[in-house]
Protein backbone atom coordinates (compact mmCIF):
# COMPACT_ATOMS: atom_id res chain seq x y z
CA UNK A 1 0.00 0.00 0.00
CA UNK A 2 1.60 3.10 -0.79
CA UNK A 3 1.97 5.78 1.53
CA UNK A 4 2.32 9.66 1.69
CA UNK A 5 6.10 9.41 2.34
CA UNK A 6 6.27 7.45 -1.09
CA UNK A 7 4.41 10.08 -3.14
CA UNK A 8 7.76 12.62 -1.83
CA UNK A 9 9.70 12.09 -4.86
CA UNK A 10 6.13 13.46 -7.19
CA UNK A 11 5.57 16.93 -5.03
CA UNK A 12 8.54 19.35 -6.98
CA UNK A 13 7.94 21.87 -3.90
CA UNK A 14 9.89 19.53 -1.38
CA UNK A 15 12.58 18.86 -3.54
CA UNK A 16 14.28 22.72 -2.64
CA UNK A 17 12.43 23.34 0.51
CA UNK A 18 11.48 22.15 3.79
CA UNK A 19 7.72 22.85 2.99
CA UNK A 20 5.44 23.51 6.57
CA UNK A 21 2.84 25.84 4.89
CA UNK A 22 0.38 23.42 4.22
CA UNK A 23 -2.56 25.08 5.97
CA UNK A 24 -2.26 27.80 3.41
CA UNK A 25 -1.56 26.20 -0.27
CA UNK A 26 -0.81 22.72 -0.21
CA UNK A 27 2.14 21.51 -2.41
CA UNK A 28 0.57 19.33 -5.47
CA UNK A 29 2.02 16.15 -6.04
CA UNK A 30 2.73 15.96 -10.41
CA UNK A 31 -0.19 13.55 -10.17
CA UNK A 32 -2.87 15.57 -9.89
CA UNK A 33 -1.42 18.42 -11.63
CA UNK A 34 -0.87 16.38 -14.63
CA UNK A 35 -4.84 15.41 -14.24
CA UNK A 36 -5.41 19.00 -14.28
CA UNK A 37 -3.20 20.33 -17.32
CA UNK A 38 -4.23 17.58 -19.53
CA UNK A 39 -7.88 17.54 -19.18
CA UNK A 40 -7.72 20.93 -20.11
CA UNK A 41 -5.37 20.78 -23.31
CA UNK A 42 -7.92 18.28 -23.96
CA UNK A 43 -11.00 20.59 -23.81
CA UNK A 44 -9.05 23.16 -25.60
CA UNK A 45 -7.74 20.81 -28.62
CA UNK A 46 -12.06 19.64 -28.71
CA UNK A 47 -12.87 23.04 -29.86
CA UNK A 48 -13.87 24.58 -26.22
CA UNK A 49 -16.87 26.27 -27.70
CA UNK A 50 -18.39 23.48 -29.62
CA UNK A 51 -21.93 22.67 -27.69
CA UNK A 52 -21.15 18.81 -26.62
CA UNK A 53 -17.59 19.94 -25.71
CA UNK A 54 -18.78 23.14 -23.35
CA UNK A 55 -21.66 21.60 -22.28
CA UNK A 56 -19.34 18.70 -21.20
CA UNK A 57 -17.95 20.74 -18.58
CA UNK A 58 -20.54 20.24 -16.05
CA UNK A 59 -19.88 16.43 -16.25
CA UNK A 60 -16.87 16.89 -14.44
CA UNK A 61 -18.16 19.05 -12.11
CA UNK A 62 -20.74 15.88 -11.50
CA UNK A 63 -18.28 13.12 -11.16
CA UNK A 64 -16.54 15.33 -8.95
CA UNK A 65 -19.41 15.62 -6.71
CA UNK A 66 -20.25 11.77 -6.06
CA UNK A 67 -16.59 11.64 -5.18
CA UNK A 68 -16.29 14.12 -2.86
CA UNK A 69 -19.02 13.68 -1.26
CA UNK A 70 -18.33 10.03 -0.84
CA UNK A 71 -15.10 11.22 0.71
CA UNK A 72 -16.81 13.78 3.07
CA UNK A 73 -19.90 12.33 4.43
CA UNK A 74 -22.34 14.27 2.39
CA UNK A 75 -24.90 13.45 0.32
CA UNK A 76 -23.97 14.25 -3.64
CA UNK A 77 -27.27 16.32 -4.24
CA UNK A 78 -26.31 18.82 -0.90
CA UNK A 79 -22.98 19.76 -2.70
CA UNK A 80 -22.03 22.66 -4.77
CA UNK A 81 -18.92 23.30 -6.48
CA UNK A 82 -17.35 26.62 -5.39
CA UNK A 83 -14.16 27.75 -6.08
CA UNK A 84 -13.25 28.13 -1.83
CA UNK A 85 -14.15 28.46 1.05
CA UNK A 86 -14.55 32.71 1.17
CA UNK A 87 -17.05 32.22 -1.81
CA UNK A 88 -18.90 29.15 -0.39
CA UNK A 89 -19.52 31.66 2.91
CA UNK A 90 -19.98 34.55 0.84
CA UNK A 91 -22.90 32.05 -1.18
CA UNK A 92 -24.53 31.86 2.06
CA UNK A 93 -24.33 35.31 3.71
CA UNK A 94 -25.84 36.98 0.40
CA UNK A 95 -28.50 34.35 0.27
CA UNK A 96 -29.63 34.05 4.15
CA UNK A 97 -32.63 35.41 4.66
CA UNK A 98 -31.71 37.48 7.49
CA UNK A 99 -33.97 40.29 8.63
CA UNK A 100 -33.00 43.41 10.25
CA UNK A 101 -30.87 43.36 13.52
CA UNK A 102 -30.45 38.98 13.24
CA UNK A 103 -27.46 38.32 15.33
CA UNK A 104 -24.63 36.14 14.04
CA UNK A 105 -22.17 34.31 16.51
CA UNK A 106 -18.54 34.09 15.59
CA UNK A 107 -15.18 33.08 17.34
CA UNK A 108 -12.59 35.68 17.95
CA UNK A 109 -10.20 33.84 15.86
CA UNK A 110 -11.94 33.61 12.46
CA UNK A 111 -10.25 33.78 9.41
CA UNK A 112 -11.20 36.89 7.30
CA UNK A 113 -13.07 34.30 5.08
CA UNK A 114 -15.36 33.77 8.38
CA UNK A 115 -15.26 37.30 9.12
CA UNK A 116 -15.04 40.18 6.77
CA UNK A 117 -18.60 39.13 4.80
CA UNK A 118 -20.29 39.38 7.93
CA UNK A 119 -18.61 42.41 9.58
CA UNK A 120 -19.37 43.96 5.95
CA UNK A 121 -23.28 43.06 6.21
CA UNK A 122 -22.88 44.98 9.77
CA UNK A 123 -21.30 47.70 8.36
CA UNK A 124 -24.76 48.03 5.61
CA UNK A 125 -26.98 48.16 8.91
CA UNK A 126 -28.22 44.16 7.76
CA UNK A 127 -27.26 42.32 10.66
CA UNK A 128 -25.28 42.48 13.75
CA UNK A 129 -21.91 40.29 14.75
CA UNK A 130 -21.44 39.49 18.03
CA UNK A 131 -17.80 37.54 19.02
CA UNK A 132 -16.89 35.15 22.05
CA UNK A 133 -13.63 33.70 22.73
CA UNK A 134 -12.85 29.71 22.19
CA UNK A 135 -11.44 28.15 24.95
CA UNK A 136 -8.43 26.38 26.07
CA UNK A 137 -10.43 22.95 25.79
CA UNK A 138 -13.19 21.70 23.86
CA UNK A 139 -15.25 21.71 26.74
CA UNK A 140 -13.88 25.38 27.67
CA UNK A 141 -15.65 26.32 23.78
CA UNK A 142 -18.86 24.68 24.59
CA UNK A 143 -18.95 26.85 28.09
CA UNK A 144 -18.23 29.71 26.10
CA UNK A 145 -20.72 29.01 23.77
CA UNK A 146 -23.86 28.84 25.74
CA UNK A 147 -22.41 32.33 27.76
CA UNK A 148 -22.51 33.98 24.31
CA UNK A 149 -25.67 32.12 23.74
CA UNK A 150 -27.63 33.61 26.54
CA UNK A 151 -26.57 37.25 25.99
CA UNK A 152 -29.48 36.97 23.64
CA UNK A 153 -31.33 34.98 20.52
CA UNK A 154 -28.58 34.53 17.69
CA UNK A 155 -29.60 33.46 14.16
CA UNK A 156 -26.81 32.14 12.47
CA UNK A 157 -23.62 30.59 14.44
CA UNK A 158 -20.35 30.84 12.19
CA UNK A 159 -17.34 28.80 13.85
CA UNK A 160 -14.38 26.62 12.46
CA UNK A 161 -13.91 23.52 12.40
CA UNK A 162 -9.97 23.81 12.54
CA UNK A 163 -8.68 27.45 13.93
CA UNK A 164 -6.27 28.56 11.68
CA UNK A 165 -4.51 30.55 13.86
CA UNK A 166 -3.32 27.65 16.22
CA UNK A 167 -4.41 24.55 14.49
CA UNK A 168 -6.43 23.14 17.28
CA UNK A 169 -9.93 20.91 16.56
CA UNK A 170 -13.31 22.04 17.77
CA UNK A 171 -15.87 19.83 19.33
CA UNK A 172 -18.70 21.45 16.36
CA UNK A 173 -21.00 18.39 16.75
CA UNK A 174 -21.30 19.68 20.05
CA UNK A 175 -21.51 23.18 19.00
CA UNK A 176 -23.89 22.74 16.68
CA UNK A 177 -25.98 20.49 18.72
CA UNK A 178 -26.23 23.42 20.95
CA UNK A 179 -26.45 26.10 18.67
CA UNK A 180 -29.53 24.50 17.20
CA UNK A 181 -31.21 24.16 20.81
CA UNK A 182 -31.24 28.04 20.90
CA UNK A 183 -32.40 28.40 17.07
CA UNK A 184 -29.37 29.32 15.57
CA UNK A 185 -28.13 28.03 12.08
CA UNK A 186 -24.97 26.34 12.02
CA UNK A 187 -22.27 27.27 9.43
CA UNK A 188 -18.54 25.27 9.51
CA UNK A 189 -15.80 26.81 7.81
CA UNK A 190 -14.29 23.50 7.08
CA UNK A 191 -10.82 25.28 4.98
CA UNK A 192 -8.46 23.41 7.46
CA UNK A 193 -10.16 19.92 8.22
CA UNK A 194 -10.43 17.96 5.20
CA UNK A 195 -6.93 16.03 4.47
CA UNK A 196 -5.52 17.39 7.66
CA UNK A 197 -8.18 15.57 9.82
CA UNK A 198 -11.11 12.70 8.81
CA UNK A 199 -14.38 14.65 8.33
CA UNK A 200 -17.93 13.43 8.47
CA UNK A 201 -19.97 16.50 7.29
CA UNK A 202 -22.84 14.60 8.97
CA UNK A 203 -21.62 13.71 11.87
CA UNK A 204 -20.69 17.59 11.95
CA UNK A 205 -24.76 18.32 12.74
CA UNK A 206 -23.75 21.73 10.47
CA UNK A 207 -26.03 22.96 8.02
CA UNK A 208 -23.67 24.64 6.09
CA UNK A 209 -20.25 23.25 5.82
CA UNK A 210 -17.68 24.96 3.42
CA UNK A 211 -14.15 23.63 2.36
CA UNK A 212 -11.24 23.97 0.56
CA UNK A 213 -9.64 21.53 -1.53
CA UNK A 214 -6.44 23.58 -2.04
CA UNK A 215 -4.77 23.48 1.41
CA UNK A 216 -4.92 19.84 2.82
CA UNK A 217 -6.34 17.94 0.05
CA UNK A 218 -3.48 19.09 -2.86
CA UNK A 219 -5.67 20.28 -5.44
CA UNK A 220 -5.47 23.29 -7.71
CA UNK A 221 -5.81 26.53 -6.66
CA UNK A 222 -9.56 27.69 -7.39
CA UNK A 223 -10.82 23.79 -5.55
CA UNK A 224 -13.55 24.13 -3.08
CA UNK A 225 -17.65 22.99 -2.00
CA UNK A 226 -20.34 23.88 -0.03
CA UNK A 227 -22.36 21.09 1.41
CA UNK A 228 -26.21 22.90 1.98
CA UNK A 229 -28.18 20.40 4.62
CA UNK A 230 -31.64 19.15 3.14
CA UNK A 231 -33.74 21.46 5.40
CA UNK A 232 -32.11 24.91 4.10
CA UNK A 233 -31.83 24.22 0.50
CA UNK A 234 -35.36 25.24 -0.13
CA UNK A 235 -35.31 28.33 1.68
CA UNK A 236 -32.20 30.08 0.35
CA UNK A 237 -32.81 31.86 -2.90
CA UNK A 238 -29.49 31.25 -5.10
CA UNK A 239 -27.45 34.52 -5.22
CA UNK A 240 -25.49 34.72 -7.72
CA UNK A 241 -28.31 33.01 -9.87
CA UNK A 242 -27.45 32.65 -13.83
CA UNK A 243 -27.22 30.01 -16.66
CA UNK A 244 -27.22 26.75 -13.97
CA UNK A 245 -29.48 27.87 -11.57
CA UNK A 246 -32.86 26.83 -12.71
CA UNK A 247 -34.20 23.41 -14.40
CA UNK A 248 -33.69 25.31 -18.18
CA UNK A 249 -32.24 28.55 -18.96
CA UNK A 250 -35.50 29.05 -21.15
CA UNK A 251 -36.82 29.88 -17.75
CA UNK A 252 -37.30 33.76 -17.09
CA UNK A 253 -37.77 34.30 -21.00
CA UNK A 254 -41.64 33.26 -20.97
CA UNK A 255 -42.35 31.71 -17.72
CA UNK A 256 -41.19 31.76 -14.41
CA UNK A 257 -37.89 30.72 -12.66
CA UNK A 258 -37.64 27.14 -11.37
CA UNK A 259 -34.67 26.83 -9.44
CA UNK A 260 -32.87 23.38 -9.36
CA UNK A 261 -33.65 21.32 -5.93
CA UNK A 262 -30.15 20.80 -5.32
CA UNK A 263 -27.02 22.60 -4.29
CA UNK A 264 -25.44 22.84 -7.99
CA UNK A 265 -28.10 25.78 -8.35
CA UNK A 266 -24.97 28.16 -6.64
CA UNK A 267 -22.69 26.32 -10.03
CA UNK A 268 -23.91 29.58 -12.28
CA UNK A 269 -22.19 30.44 -15.21
CA UNK A 270 -19.24 28.74 -17.29
CA UNK A 271 -17.28 26.51 -15.41
CA UNK A 272 -13.51 24.92 -16.48
CA UNK A 273 -14.16 21.21 -15.79
CA UNK A 274 -10.20 21.06 -15.81
CA UNK A 275 -10.16 21.97 -11.98
CA UNK A 276 -12.94 19.58 -11.10
CA UNK A 277 -10.67 17.12 -13.13
CA UNK A 278 -7.51 18.26 -10.77
CA UNK A 279 -9.97 17.94 -7.48
CA UNK A 280 -11.60 14.33 -8.37
CA UNK A 281 -7.69 13.49 -8.67
CA UNK A 282 -6.66 14.74 -5.35
CA UNK A 283 -9.70 13.43 -3.85
CA UNK A 284 -9.06 9.60 -5.31
CA UNK A 285 -5.29 10.41 -3.51
CA UNK A 286 -6.69 11.14 -0.36
CA UNK A 287 -8.65 7.63 -0.21
CA UNK A 288 -5.64 6.08 -1.63
CA UNK A 289 -3.88 7.11 1.47
CA UNK A 290 -6.75 7.27 3.73
CA UNK A 291 -8.05 10.29 6.32
CA UNK A 292 -6.89 8.00 9.71
CA UNK A 293 -3.41 7.10 8.19
CA UNK A 294 -2.70 11.31 6.97
CA UNK A 295 -4.05 12.47 10.24
CA UNK A 296 -1.75 9.54 12.68
CA UNK A 297 1.25 10.39 10.39
CA UNK A 298 0.88 14.21 11.09
CA UNK A 299 0.31 14.20 14.59
CA UNK A 300 3.19 12.27 15.15
CA UNK A 301 5.27 14.92 13.45
CA UNK A 302 3.45 17.64 15.25
CA UNK A 303 4.45 16.36 18.61
CA UNK A 304 8.20 15.81 17.18
CA UNK A 305 8.19 19.51 16.89
CA UNK A 306 6.48 20.66 20.00
CA UNK A 307 9.02 18.41 22.24
CA UNK A 308 11.62 20.01 20.75
CA UNK A 309 10.32 23.47 21.14
CA UNK A 310 9.56 22.86 24.87
CA UNK A 311 12.98 22.71 25.59
CA UNK A 312 13.63 26.53 24.11
CA UNK A 313 12.88 29.18 27.13
CA UNK A 314 12.53 31.79 24.68
CA UNK A 315 9.62 29.91 22.61
CA UNK A 316 6.20 29.90 23.37
CA UNK A 317 3.71 27.52 21.45
CA UNK A 318 0.32 29.89 21.51
CA UNK A 319 -1.49 26.48 22.14
CA UNK A 320 0.52 23.85 24.05
CA UNK A 321 -2.54 21.28 24.16
CA UNK A 322 -2.46 20.93 20.41
CA UNK A 323 -4.98 18.11 18.65
CA UNK A 324 -4.39 19.85 15.24
CA UNK A 325 -1.77 19.44 12.53
CA UNK A 326 -0.63 22.68 12.88
CA UNK A 327 1.45 24.67 15.73
CA UNK A 328 1.94 28.58 15.77
CA UNK A 329 4.98 30.05 18.11
CA UNK A 330 6.43 33.06 18.89
CA UNK A 331 10.18 33.68 19.89
CA UNK A 332 10.82 36.51 22.33
CA UNK A 333 12.15 39.35 20.72
CA UNK A 334 11.43 38.42 17.17
CA UNK A 335 8.88 40.15 14.99
CA UNK A 336 6.81 37.57 13.31
CA UNK A 337 7.57 38.94 9.87
CA UNK A 338 11.69 38.86 10.35
CA UNK A 339 11.01 35.01 11.71
CA UNK A 340 8.96 33.90 8.37
CA UNK A 341 11.85 35.66 6.54
CA UNK A 342 14.93 34.21 8.41
CA UNK A 343 14.25 30.48 8.55
CA UNK A 344 13.63 30.98 5.03
CA UNK A 345 16.86 32.88 4.14
CA UNK A 346 18.67 30.44 6.59
CA UNK A 347 17.12 26.99 5.94
CA UNK A 348 14.73 27.39 3.06
CA UNK A 349 11.87 26.68 5.70
CA UNK A 350 8.34 27.59 4.15
CA UNK A 351 5.85 28.83 6.93
CA UNK A 352 3.20 31.61 7.82
CA UNK A 353 2.36 34.50 9.68
CA UNK A 354 -0.90 34.21 11.70
CA UNK A 355 -2.78 37.53 11.96
CA UNK A 356 -5.84 36.09 13.37
CA UNK A 357 -3.65 36.53 17.11
CA UNK A 358 -2.76 39.23 18.98
CA UNK A 359 0.41 39.26 19.42
CA UNK A 360 0.64 37.68 15.80
CA UNK A 361 2.54 34.22 15.71
CA UNK A 362 3.99 32.12 13.24
CA UNK A 363 2.33 29.10 12.22
CA UNK A 364 4.30 25.82 11.29
CA UNK A 365 1.86 23.21 9.16
CA UNK A 366 2.62 19.35 9.27
CA UNK A 367 1.93 17.15 6.55
CA UNK A 368 2.00 13.36 6.30
CA UNK A 369 3.93 13.90 3.09
CA UNK A 370 7.37 15.63 5.80
CA UNK A 371 10.09 14.02 7.21
CA UNK A 372 11.16 13.39 10.87
CA UNK A 373 14.21 15.05 9.51
CA UNK A 374 12.57 18.22 8.56
CA UNK A 375 10.63 18.44 11.53
CA UNK A 376 14.35 18.52 13.02
CA UNK A 377 15.34 21.22 10.78
CA UNK A 378 12.53 23.46 11.80
CA UNK A 379 13.01 22.84 15.31
CA UNK A 380 16.58 23.38 15.11
CA UNK A 381 16.25 26.68 13.08
CA UNK A 382 13.77 28.10 15.63
CA UNK A 383 16.19 27.01 18.62
CA UNK A 384 18.63 28.74 16.37
CA UNK A 385 16.85 32.45 16.36
CA UNK A 386 15.99 31.91 19.90
CA UNK A 387 19.83 31.77 20.83
CA UNK A 388 20.61 34.48 18.67
CA UNK A 389 18.04 36.69 20.67
CA UNK A 390 19.75 36.14 23.97
CA UNK A 391 23.05 37.15 22.99
CA UNK A 392 24.68 39.70 24.88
Amino acid sequence: MQTALDLRPDIPALSSQTYLNWGTLGASPNRITDAFISAYRSWQAQGPGRPAVYLGQRDHLNDLRLELAAFIGAKPEQLAIVRNVTEAIALIAVSFPFTDNDVVLLSDQEHPANLFVWRGLEQAGRIKVRLMSPGKTGQDTVAALRLALAEGPVRLFGISHVLAATGRVLPVAELSAIAHRAGAAVLVDGAQAPGAIPVDVMATGADFYALNGHKWMLAPVGCGALTICDDWRPRLLPIPMGAGSATSDEDGRFTPLTFLATASRYETGTHNGSLAVGFREAVRLQCELGASALFARSAVLRDRFLAGIQRLDTVTAVDGDQNGTMVSVRIEGWPVDQVVAELWQRHQVTVRMVHELRPFAVRFSFAAFNTEEEVDLAVFAVGELAQAQRRP
